[in-house]
């Protein structure tokens, strides 16, 4: 890998790991799609099947893809367990199971000259990674919800997929070729949806972000109005004392 490669890879692993410890930290998934993580999972568990090669012929790929694996099984137990009193289930329900077979017929179909497991294994991860944020579109399009770290999460993958195809423009100005240009297809897909979503969710996450200010400033003006007439009773209450007092005297 190009340090183009390097700086996605690491951008990718970077909203990884912030997304898991806004889970961790806070118990709640409100806008997080579960079945999007597993899909996550999924992805990666079929793209690292790799993994007894690397530990011989590259340890810092092989601890990097561990990493991978790890974080995203972590945080597919969190969003199921953790964060289970503060979620969105009941409108996580995209059709993941044809998103999978689909994925799954296509890899048969590029794969149809070596119809082999690791083979196959492999594309149908390129495939799912492109659309792996499906179900959470569905479920912002449902809730209309977006959260900061959601909004972080999508354009830290976008940025991921852009440092790859700079990487892949780079390699093809040196009169390189590609390796597998369903990776370069999948991974456009994957770029200009993201970019997309993105796009969608900035006005949403704008438009809450300005309400709970107005909340906030609602919130204060009827404390400061509390306040005065709390204040204004108490020196009623001072003055009538003090004319008591005097009239008694």
């Amino acid at each position: 890998m190009d340090h183009f490669e390097n700086i996605g890879v690491l951008l990718q692993l970077i909203a990884m790991v912030m997304l898991l410890l806004k889970i961790v930290s806070t118990q709640d998934c409100t806008g997080l799609s579960g079945k999007a993580q597993i899909l996550y999972a999924l992805v990666f568990t079929t793209k690292f099947l790799d993994l007894p090669n690397d530990l011989k012929t590259s340890p810092p790929s092989f601890v990097l893809k561990v990493a991978y694996l790890f974080i995203a099984y972590l945080t597919v137990l969190s969003i199921h367990f953790i964060g289970t009193k503060h979620s969105d289930r009941e409108h996580d329900i995209f059709r993941i199971d044809l998103l999978m077979g689909t994925c799954t017929l296509l890899a048969l179909l590029s794969t149809h000259r070596n119809w082999t497991i690791l083979p196959i294994l492999w594309h149908f991860g390129v495939f799912l990674e492109a659309f792996a944020l499906f179900p959470q579109i569905h479920l912002t399009a449902k809730t209309r919800y977006v959260g900061s770290s959601l909004l972080f999460y999508v354009g830290m993958i976008g940025c991921y997929r852009a440092f790859h195809i700079v990487h892949w423009l780079y390699l093809l100005s040196r009169g390189e070729h590609l390796e597998n240009y369903y990776v370069a297809i999948c991974g456009f897909g994957q770029f200009f949806i993201c970019c997309g979503y993105f796009g969608w969710m900035l006005p949403i996450f704008k438009a809450q972000y300005a309400h709970l200010k107005n909340v906030d400033e609602g919130q204060s003006r009827v404390v400061a109005v509390v306040a005065v007439r709390v204040n204004g009773n108490l020196d009623v209450a001072k003055n009538a004392s003090k004319s008591e007092t005097s009239i008694n005297n």
